[in-house]
């Protein structure tokens, strides 16, 4: 309100504290580094009292100086580390960001590997996974040229290994994971991502989003088994030869003939391409066919998990998924799968100051 009043900008103010007052030093100082960026602080080469006491005139000597707090960032890694948390690394990476030029030039590769990594992992919480991928592997490049000092504190030393670890392994499994047809190049890998993807995208409270990649994770192992059984004939639930292979002709969601090549072509839904893998005596696809095949099908777990994704406005009805809802589709895939849902197999790093050594 003052520097209003008297039409100042904040970069025209000098704050000038002294080591006398030691009280109303202290609250200039903590008031003014939230606005201002140039400090002075009068000393001085001779003192009384034994070199104890106040400056003798004459002898000051003024410094000046830049704000500490804007030089070294720690407000806006206070927040980056609050955001990251929180799993907005977009949000974090723009605070670093604008964070950067302030700080001493050594220190500045350092902000742009952790920037480079919250882009990565908001990548792969969009499920960009090629572009999450390449990130990660730039990175994990990128921080094996610029090793801190040997000199450097064990902890940071240790922290740097540790993020060239999680960043090659990332970049390894997402490059598996990927695909533009058919099954990736390691079908459990892609799976496993998509279900990691799921149980993140919960942790955000978007429980309808996060269900639909539940969803589809169940979807896409029935695909990728059903695959791996036809020898690759099928792909994505889609048939990609003219004919029906014999182990599949037979089975009941092909019995009109007439139609069967041409519905396989077009691609099968969820529940047909688990009726074929049973035809095929795939055994988890045998007892899920049998839940919802079975007298009590509207009761099952399968359809009672199934159909809150169905009447989920991201589907085919408008209710809101709920946290319960997800847990009991995360349940059944684990039952279906034999995968781990309720963990996150490769979780993103926990933040840390080290990294800005």
């Amino acid at each position: 309100t003052w520097l209003q009043r008297h039409t100042l900008a904040p970069d025209e103010v000098v704050v000038d504290y002294t080591g006398g007052t030691k009280t109303m030093s202290a609250a200039l100082v903590l008031a003014a580094t939230e606005h201002f960026s140039r400090f002075s602080y009068v000393g001085g080469t001779q003192r009384d009292k034994a070199g104890t006491g106040i400056v003798i005139t004459g002898t000051e000597r003024i410094h000046y100086q830049g704000n500490p707090w804007q030089e070294l960032a720690v407000r806006e890694i206070d927040r980056a580390r609050a955001l990251w948390a929180e799993q907005q690394y977009v949000a974090a990476g723009a605070i670093l960001r604008a964070a950067k030029p302030h700080v001493p030039l050594p220190q500045r590769p350092a902000f742009d590997c952790v920037i480079d990594l919250a882009t990565a992992l908001a990548d792969r919480l969009a499920l960009q996974l090629h572009a999450a991928a390449q990130r990660f592997e730039k990175l994990a490049n990128k921080l094996q040229k610029r090793p801190p000092a040997q000199s450097a504190p064990m902890q940071v030393l240790e922290a740097h290994d540790r993020l060239i670890s999680f960043c090659a392994l990332a970049a390894s499994r997402l490059s598996s994971s990927e695909a533009t047809t058919g099954p990736a190049a390691d079908p459990h890998l892609q799976l496993r991502e998509l279900l990691d993807n799921a149980i993140l995208t919960a942790r955000l409270g978007r429980y309808d989003d996060a269900l639909a990649r539940l969803y589809r994770a169940l979807e896409l192992y029935g695909q990728n088994e059903l695959a791996r059984l036809t020898d690759g004939v099928f792909q994505l639930g889609q048939l990609k030869s003219g004919t029906l292979p014999p182990s599949v002709a037979t089975c009941s969601v092909f019995s009109d003939t007439t139609t069967a090549v041409q519905k396989a072509q077009d691609g099968i839904a969820l529940e047909d391409v688990y009726r074929v893998l049973a035809h095929l005596d795939h055994h988890a696809a045998a007892i899920a066919k049998a839940e919802f095949d079975g007298p009590d099908a509207q009761k099952s777990s399968w359809r009672q998990a199934t159909q809150r994704r169905n009447q989920s406005i991201l589907a085919h009805g408008i209710q809101p998924v709920s946290e319960r809802g997800f847990k009991d589709l995360a349940v059944l895939i684990q039952e279906i799968t034999g995968e781990d849902t309720s963990n996150v197999l490769l979780e993103a790093p926990a933040f840390t100051t080290a990294w800005f050594y």
